[in-house]
C-alpha cells in the first residue's frame, strides 16, 4: 500500500513535469524596436509656418485679414497692404504703399497684426533700416504692442498675437516727388 502510494505520487509528479513542459514548449515572445528622429529642419519649417502676419489696419480697429486669394488690402485708396510669402513663409512679408501724404507733418499709421500658432513662445528682436536719403523726407517708427495695443510686448506667446505698429510722417517738403523706402523687420526666435 504504501508502494502503491509512492507510485501514485511520483506519477502525478511526472504527469505534472510533463504538462509543465508542454506548456513551456507552447509560447511565443514579442519584440519591439524603433527609433524616433527630430529633423531641426522639420521643426523650423513648422515654426516658420506657425507665425505670420495675418491682418491690417488703419485704426487698431477695422482689421483687413489676410487671404491667400487676394492678398493685396486696399485700406482707403490711400493705402495698399499686400501680404504674401511663398511655402514655409507664406505671411511673412508685407509691402506697403502710401499714396496720400502731402504737407510736412502729414502721417500715416498702419497696424499689422502677427499670430503665433506654434507651441513656443517667440522672443521678437526688431529691426528698422532706412534706405538712403528717406530719412530727409521721412520719419519712420515702429513699435510692438501686445494685442490690447496699448502695452509694448518683446514676446510672441503660444497661441497668442501681437499688433505691429508703423507710423510714417513727413519731415519736410521736397522740390519734386520724391519716395521714400522703408524696411524693418523682426525676427522671431522660440523662448529657449
Amino acid at each position: 500500500m504504501k508502494n502503491r502510494k509512492v507510485i501514485v505520487t511520483a506519477f502525478l509528479l511526472i504527469a505534472a513535469m510533463i504538462l509543465g513542459v508542454g506548456y513551456a514548449a507552447i509560447s511565443d515572445t514579442l519584440f519591439f524596436s524603433g527609433d524616433a528622429t527630430i529633423s531641426d529642419e522639420q521643426v523650423q519649417s513648422e515654426f516658420d509656418l506657425d507665425i505670420g502676419i495675418v491682418a491690417t489696419s488703419e485704426t487698431n480697429g477695422d482689421w483687413k485679414a489676410y487671404d491667400a486669394a487676394a492678398p493685396e488690402i486696399n485700406i482707403d485708396g490711400d493705402l495698399v497692404v499686400d501680404i504674401t510669402g511663398t511655402g514655409d513663409n507664406e505671411k511673412d512679408n508685407v509691402d506697403f504703399q502710401i499714396f496720400g501724404l502731402a504737407d510736412e507733418g502729414d502721417e500715416q499709421i498702419i497696424w499689422f497684426k502677427v499670430e503665433n500658432k506654434s507651441l513656443h513662445d517667440a522672443n521678437l528682436a526688431p529691426s528698422v533700416v532706412l534706405e538712403s536719403g528717406t530719412g530727409d523726407y521721412f520719419e519712420a517708427v515702429y513699435k510692438i504692442y501686445e494685442s490690447d495695443g496699448t502695452t509694448e510686448a518683446t514676446i510672441l506667446e503660444a497661441g497668442g498675437s501681437v499688433l505691429v505698429k508703423l507710423s510714417v510722417t513727413v519731415k519736410g517738403t521736397p522740390a519734386e516727388t520724391y519716395q521714400g523706402t522703408f524696411s524693418f523687420n523682426i525676427h522671431a526666435e522660440v523662448v529657449g
